[in-house]
């Protein structure tokens, strides 16, 4: 879905992972309550900018805003705000409650969500949930097989409590990790191991000895980081310069905004 709106809302053909990352930053923040404002300063560009991907998002996904409006206009009434198995949450008047209820319906569904796909899961070698992910291990001749049974669990719940299928991604070739390798992350790999190579720089006493720690006045900082910012702003300034022809139509548990819940478990 962010690589989409990648494409859509700005033009960008093919975003690498990190700047999957901040398309996603900006599709979870406009579902968050996130303004123009906000989203200008968190991505380096300008309000103009920022505006034109607000008024891009809103064209692209119109169910979605007009839910969100819904969302604001029951908790501006003092109406509950319920999940789908009866987790509810009403306003009480206090400051900057906007952004709690925006945020309620989506963390709240998805919390009874993995919580139900967890129970159903016991009988698996389940280590824990990571964020929206569910973390497994097994013997190697059993993991895969263990993956698409709690996919099907997945499937199954979502299809119940929701109405339709959420889909848990697993690509076997980078998601399963067989001894002696170890899990990296596409981010990592992209930028070829930098923060993993300054944490082992650091670990292993080779820093700058006039550098301080995050306690100092003068913390370390890893110069991967300074590029991946002054690169993210840089192309997104420039995909912002051309509008997009058209309108064009993965992990886990992002449907389209056609599937938003409208039965006996909408919220809103």
């Amino acid at each position: 879905m962010y690589r989409q709106f990648a494409r859509d809302a700005l033009g960008i053909l093919k975003p690498t992972e990190q700047q999957r990352q901040i398309y996603k930053a900006t599709v979870l923040g406009r579902i968050y309550g996130k303004g123009v404002v906000s989203l200008a300063r968190d991505l380096g560009i300008s309000k103009p900018q920022a505006h034109c991907i607000m008024d891009q998002m809103t064209a692209r996904y119109p169910v979605l805003s007009a839910w969100l409006e819904r969302v604001t206009t029951k908790a501006a009434h003092c109406v509950p705000i319920v999940c789908c198995l009866g987790w509810s949450l009403t306003a009480t008047g206090s400051p900057g409650e906007e952004r709690t209820f925006l945020n309620f319906p989506m963390q709240g569904n998805g919390g009874e969500l993995l919580r139900l796909v967890l129970i159903r899961a016991s009988h698996l070698p389940v280590i824990g949930c990571a964020h929206d992910s569910f973390l497994l291990e097994d013997t190697i001749d059993h993991i895969e097989k263990t993956v698409a049974e709690l996919q099907q669990i997945m499937r199954d719940t979502s299809r119940e409590l929701f109405g339709y299928e959420l889909r848990a991604d697993c690509k076997p070739e980078i998601d399963i990790v067989r001894y002696p390798d170890r899990f990296i992350d596409k981010r990592e790999r992209e930028d070829e191991m930098q923060h993993w190579n300054w944490l082992m720089t650091l670990i292993g006493g080779e820093h700058d000895e006039q550098s301080t720690d995050r306690h100092g006045d003068a913390a370390v900082t890893p110069t991967c980081c300074k590029k991946e910012e002054t690169s993210t702003s840089g192309e997104l300034s420039s995909a912002m310069g051309e509008a997009p022809e058209a309108v064009v139509q993965g992990a886990s548990a992002i449907q389209e905004d056609k599937h938003i819940p409208t039965g006996p478990c909408d919220s809103v």
